[in-house]
């Protein structure tokens, strides 16, 4: 039974993984606007945090890099709405 459900999820993952994949490559494209830089710091700076077994600052890395590419994606504010 156990076996039956993972081949099921195994599945549906399977499904799932090309509109992830379009999700993420669309995203990407947005926030990097032509600059293929955009980000390489952030992962930079994860990668050695990871490889020095610094959690706490791989987690502020990552959280940083979230919001700044939130901060992207979001329209700037409108003066006229706020």
């Amino acid at each position: 039974m156990l076996v039956e459900q993972a081949a099921v999820l195994t599945d549906l993952f399977d499904q799932f993984v090309p509109a992830l994949r379009e999700g993420i490559v669309e995203t990407c494209r947005l926030i990097a606007r032509g600059d293929e830089n955009i980000g390489h710091a952030a992962h930079a700076g994860l990668v050695e945090a990871m490889r020095d077994g610094d959690s706490d600052r791989a987690a502020a890395v990552l959280a940083d890099e979230i919001r700044f590419s939130l901060s992207l994606l979001r329209p700037a504010a409108d003066p006229a709405t706020d």
